[in-house]
């Protein structure tokens, strides 16, 4: 549930927000449901590796990869299709560290057997 919640949320708030809202909504999503940490990091990347790799695919796909394939050369990558997984990969950390953070900022304040038997 997490991981929808995630994805939908973030890509919504990202046609209508700044790029850093990524760390927004994982952050607050984890910091209401998450159970541990590692599963808030791997549930908030998986999220916004997934947002973020779609949406550069759709923009590599409407240029024919011309865009894609031209910033991919400033950055030395070998085509605009790694740009693509670099994109993913990036979205994708930042949103884990921020669920991660989330995560812990709740788990200051709650004792541990609230987290564990909170639900």
């Amino acid at each position: 549930m997490e991981f929808l919640i995630i994805l939908v949320v973030a890509a919504v708030a990202q046609l209508f927000l700044p790029w850093w809202v990524i760390a927004l909504v994982p952050f607050l999503v984890c910091m209401w449901m998450s159970k541990n940490g590692w599963k808030a990091f791997f549930l908030s990347f998986a999220a916004l590796c997934v947002v973020w790799a779609a949406f550069a695919w759709y923009l590599h796909d409407q240029t024919n990869g011309a865009m894609s394939d031209r910033i991919s050369q400033i950055f030395f990558l070998p085509n605009g299709l790694a740009l693509v997984g670099v994109a993913g990969l990036v979205g994708g950390l930042v949103a884990g560290f921020a669920g991660v953070a989330g995560y812990h900022l709740r788990s200051m304040f709650v004792r541990k057997n609230e987290l564990v038997y909170r639900r």
